[in-house]
């Protein structure tokens, strides 16, 4: 069991993308006085304990009025007051009104954004604020890329599509975010290998380290060795 616990946290420190329920913690106490990245032509800015936004010339384009505040994406922005969320547009208007009853809300990507409800499970919402996944998850991986996002539960991961249904079981130490219709997935001992989205193993568990699939290759580390292999498993020659 001790073995399991340590491929899960060496696995996890090479990723930054999943969130928990201590990464969300985190996220909203940000030191202040800041000013976010851009995105979609504003940036969230700290100001005093509050939030706002600004455009590229600093100036004030939302009020910075609310107890918190994320990046806009898909043309909407999750934001806080009086311990409540909502969404508002690149106006300010709220769009999903500021009345949700969540520990934290998430950025929407492709059309969903994920919730953490006060039993601490995951779920998602739509862009008019309706419950299209239930909150079933200790934890996920980000959100959804490509019509799929990974899951957690009882410290092993899974993915499931846009309705909510397993693709996935969830039984893997570890599993990335598809790529080019493959994801890494870690099993019970350590080794990294290939499913596609039906969970059919397409390469085989044997390696070290392994990474997502770009333009038709990826890196493996295979016995102290790195080399790229092509989404059938051979290694590719230079």
């Amino acid at each position: 069991m001790m073995k399991k616990y340590i491929l899960i946290i060496l696995v996890l420190l090479f990723s930054n993308n999943f969130y928990s329920q201590i990464s969300i913690a985190a996220k909203e106490n940000e030191e202040s006085d800041s000013i976010g990245e851009f995105h979609d032509g504003l940036a969230k800015i700290k100001k005093n304990g509050k939030w706002g936004f600004v455009n590229d010339k600093k100036e004030i384009i939302i009020q910075i009025d609310y107890d918190f505040a994320d990046d806009f994406s898909e043309g909407l922005a999750p934001v806080k007051r009086n311990g409540r969320f909502g969404y508002i547009d690149k106006t300010g208007k709220p769009i999903i009104p500021i009345n949700l009853n969540y520990l934290s809300v998430g950025t929407f990507i492709d059309g969903l954004a994920f919730f953490l409800d006060s039993n601490l499970k995951f779920g998602f919402i739509d862009k008019i604020g309706n419950v299209v996944i239930e909150p079933n998850f200790k934890s996920i991986h980000r959100g959804f890329r490509n019509g799929y996002c990974i899951v957690s539960n009882n410290d092993l991961w899974g993915a499931i599509d846009k309705k909510g249904n397993l693709i996935v079981p969830i039984k893997y130490i570890f599993m990335e975010n598809f790529s080019e219709g493959l994801a890494v997935v870690v099993n019970e001992n350590g080794k990294y290998g290939y499913v596609d989205t039906t969970d059919k193993i397409v390469i085989p568990f044997k390696y070290k380290r392994a990474e997502n699939f770009i333009n038709g290759k990826a890196k493996v580390l295979e016995n102290n060795k790195e080399y790229f292999i092509n989404k059938k498993g051979k290694k590719i020659i230079k």
